[in-house]
């Protein structure tokens, strides 16, 4: 599988950099397209398997790629389930930990909504739920605890809450598909246009990610990523270059200076 070179890098390695998370806007736009990446995923019957920060990656003009396909699973169709223990434990669905004690319970499509949700999290806070704990603690703690929320619900939209909410709904067969989650669902039938449905579905997209259609959060987190990396690169030059530099400004100082003298 190839795709092409994504410049701007992964998003948790800009996490890092920038040592903060990703603002509420930003989160949305990546999720929204994060959302369309798994709907084209699991209609083809693939299932990623590793959904985590690390392997989202960004390009400069404010792309949205899923990456590292090493561990996905291709089924032939979208009804076949998998019972593989295999991903990243902190971003394990319950029913992937589930599966390795109980064959007989494999799992779907539905593990990356989980991943997604937890990833969510990753990207608000820096770090998934549980991350101070050892691995095998945290595979005990999914299966056991209450699906995880943000440490802070009141710093962040109840759109965003809800999202979270949805995505990390335990069950997995009431999880919702990625398409459910970019919309929320008719209550009752009703007969429509094509015109009138399509204006209705943009309607019921959920309010998290229904307006997140400007890539310009993400632009701006590229370009002061970008700004971090010039002024690393700047601070790390050799002593030497330092100095030429320095030498090079002064003696432009001096000559301004001669300059305006003359010129008085």
């Amino acid at each position: 599988m190839f795709i092409e070179f994504c410049d701007g890098g992964a998003v948790d390695s800009i996490m890092v950099d920038l040592e903060k998370g990703l603002t509420e806007r930003q989160i949305a736009f990546v999720c929204r397209q994060i959302c369309q990446g798994l709907e084209h995923l699991h209609k083809h019957a693939v299932i990623h398997r590793d959904l985590k920060a690390g392997n989202v990656l960004l390009t400069m003009d404010g792309g949205v790629k899923l990456a590292d396909f090493g561990v996905s699973a291709k089924n032939r169709d979208e009804n076949q389930k998998r019972d593989t223990f295999i991903g990243t434990p902190y971003w394990m669905a319950p029913e992937v930990v589930f599966c390795e004690t109980f064959r007989d319970q494999p799992y779907d499509f539905k593990v990356d909504i989980w991943s997604l949700g937890i990833t969510l999290i990753e990207f608000a806070q820096m770090e998934p739920p549980y991350h101070e704990m050892s691995p095998m603690r945290v595979l005990l703690k999914i299966q056991k605890s209450d699906p995880p929320k943000l440490e802070r619900p009141s710093k962040w939209s109840k759109e965003f809450n809800d999202f979270v909410r949805l995505s990390l709904t335990k069950d997995p067969n009431q999880r919702p598909r990625a398409e459910e989650l970019l919309k929320v669902a008719l209550t009752k039938p009703c007969l429509l246009s094509c015109r009138s449905l399509i204006a209705l579905l943009c309607i019921l997209q959920h309010p998290f990610v229904r307006d997140a259609v400007d890539p310009k959060p993400v632009l701006e987190l590229l370009a002061e990523y970008k700004a971090e990396i010039v002024e690393e690169e700047i601070t790390d030059l050799p002593e030497d270059v330092d100095v030429s530099i320095n030498n090079f400004i002064n003696s432009k100082r001096f000559l301004i200076s001669a300059t305006w003298k003359i010129v008085q």
